[in-house]
């Protein structure tokens, strides 16, 4: 309601501004045409960035998204150094942010030269911001530099002591230095920073202390994950209103988790679980990633063994009671985050039997039901990497059509943001329904070819 109103007043005045062509000047002040320039330029871009179902809401009330307008009139608006041009410029690290953090391997490179640019302009002017000192970190992260973007939060923190800002650019900071410390699996030292934001009850108390125990199980320390983890459900019970996408599908892995009492936690890895969720691995170094390779190689190797157990059972007993084995949902999200490291190696072709048989299986795979559109993502990815660029779109165009995950709408912004990508680089839409895979004893068969 608050959205609508305010758009309908930029509008009037839109109009207005329009009506005077290039003599607007005589009628307006600077700041003023700062003011409408930063407004609506903001409008477009947000607008142009949802996905297909939020736009559709939006198009009740008559609007559209015009993503070249936007950065028109927000270009505009800075080169006017009016009132609004620090807005503008954050508005613009903004949305640069969303796209990098959305789908990195898109937009990293492609927009981490607009990034660097927007900030040098920003902090000519304002070289001690606490914002755009925040902005920087970000842009390092997607630059690959971990240590810089800690060092440049860290910066941040300091720039914002004494300030009304204070305590939110600190808490936000230390959560972001975390996440470096994750991603270059010093999880000792990640733990440090989410036991702290945890004990501060920031943002979200049931993420935080899921990825203190998450920390702790990739150390090693089981024990102290499970004490962890039994005290989230808590916190979830505590904080009934603050329940999150991450806090909804953390709840569920914890369920499941319980079903074994805890005993296939040798088949998980939830820590880079984690990063596939935040479509992060595309941050790490080469050799964080072959180490994070390795630990899901060793884990995929225990399913396997615990198989072959249980089905030697099968070969010496009639009709045992213990029930066939069943580790499709453990399988199939190892085989996820092992390709979607593959991806970021650049090593497309090793994904296509894993992402294969994710999706031909995905019939058995009851509990993480978000697993199928990652697929989707991940086969989307690879298929670009190997210059199937049709291909691609595809199948995320098929990650579209999956709903009723913890994930969707992150996923729907992913998706809507990789099909703008495909329109931008001329990668015209594929008819879904008119096309049908190959098929692997009967069952549906997704493969990652061209078209």
């Amino acid at each position: 309601m608050v959205f609508n109103k305010a758009y309908s007043s930029y509008s009037i005045v839109w109009q207005e501004y329009r009506r005077m062509g290039q003599e607007y000047n005589q009628y307006m002040d600077p700041n003023t045409v700062s003011g409408i320039q930063f407004g609506i330029g903001t409008f477009h871009l947000l607008l142009s960035s949802m996905p297909a179902k939020v736009l559709k809401i939006f198009s009740t009330f008559g609007w559209k998204g015009d993503k070249q307008l936007g950065f028109a009139l927000l270009k505009l608006c800075l080169e006017g150094q009016g009132l609004r041009a620090p807005l503008a410029s954050l508005a613009l690290l903004t949305y640069y942010t969303l796209l990098t953090q959305s789908a990195p391997q898109l937009y990293g490179k492609a927009l981490l030269s607009s990034s660097v640019e927007c900030l040098m302009d920003a902090q000519k002017t304002h070289p001690n911001s606490c914002f755009f000192l925040f902005f920087a970190a970000h842009t390092a992260r997607a630059a690959h530099n971990l240590p810089l973007s800690s060092q440049s939060f860290n910066y941040a923190t300091d720039s914002s002591r004494g300030e009304w800002a204070e305590i939110a650019v600190k808490q936000m900071s230390e959560y972001e230095i975390g996440l470096n410390m994750a991603l270059e699996m010093k999880w000792e030292e990640a733990l440090k920073y989410f036991q702290q934001l945890s004990q501060d009850e920031y943002w979200s108390p049931v993420f935080l202390k899921y990825f203190v125990g998450a920390c702790y199980e990739m150390l090693g320390e089981r024990t102290e994950a499970i004490l962890a983890f039994a005290q989230v459900q808590q916190l979830a019970k505590q904080h009934p209103n603050q329940k999150t996408y991450l806090d909804a599908y953390i709840l569920k892995k914890l369920e499941f988790f319980q079903k074994s009492g805890y005993q296939d936690m040798d088949f998980s890895l939830p820590g880079l679980e984690l990063f596939l969720t935040m479509n992060a691995f595309e941050y790490m170094e080469k050799e964080h990633l072959e180490t994070a390779l390795e630990k899901v190689n060793t884990t995929l190797e225990k399913i396997y063994e615990r198989e072959k157990i249980e089905y030697t059972i099968r070969l010496r007993e009639l009709v045992p009671t213990a029930t066939p084995p069943d580790y499709y949902d453990q399988r199939s999200t190892l085989l996820l985050i092992k390709s979607s490291i593959l991806n970021t190696l650049k090593r497309h072709t090793e994904c296509i039997s894993h992402l294969n048989w994710i999706i031909d299986h995905k019939e058995y795979i009851k509990h993480e039901t978000w697993v199928l559109p990652f697929a989707y993502w991940e086969s989307g990815i690879t298929s670009w990497g190997l210059g199937h660029y049709q291909k691609g779109r595809y199948l995320w165009q098929l990650g579209l059509s999956c709903t009723k995950h913890d994930f969707e709408y992150r996923m729907a912004v992913r998706l809507s943001l990789a099909l703008g990508y495909c329109d931008d680089n001329g990668i015209e839409q594929v008819d879904t329904k008119a096309k049908k895979g190959l098929t692997s004893n009967g069952r549906k068969r997704m493969p990652i070819a061209p078209l």
